[in-house]
């Protein structure tokens, strides 16, 4: 299983070939923590792995809530966190 999750649709480049439409959202700390709630409640005593998918526009834009996303399941092993990054804002 996948879960996606659009931290925001900003993106601090303008390239030619994205499908993201751009726009001024940004996902909130509420939406990160009800987020976390929803697959903790569907993944509850499961066995298998899943998936946690992080992009937007450029997902790096909105640390706080890519921040609360991986804190919540960094002792979970069963789960695998992917980030769809221009890598601009890795430091």
């Amino acid at each position: 299983m996948t879960y996606e999750f659009i931290a925001t649709t900003k993106c601090n480049r303008n390239c030619s070939f994205c499908w993201v439409e751009k726009s001024s959202y940004v996902a909130s700390k509420d939406d990160a923590f009800k987020f976390v709630d929803e697959v903790k409640k569907l993944e509850c005593g499961g066995q298998r792995k899943f998936k946690i998918s992080l992009f937007g526009g450029e997902p790096l834009l909105n640390l706080e809530a890519i921040g609360i996303i991986i804190k919540a399941f960094e002792d979970d092993n069963r789960c695998q966190i992917n980030i769809s990054t221009n890598g601009d804002l890795i430091s």
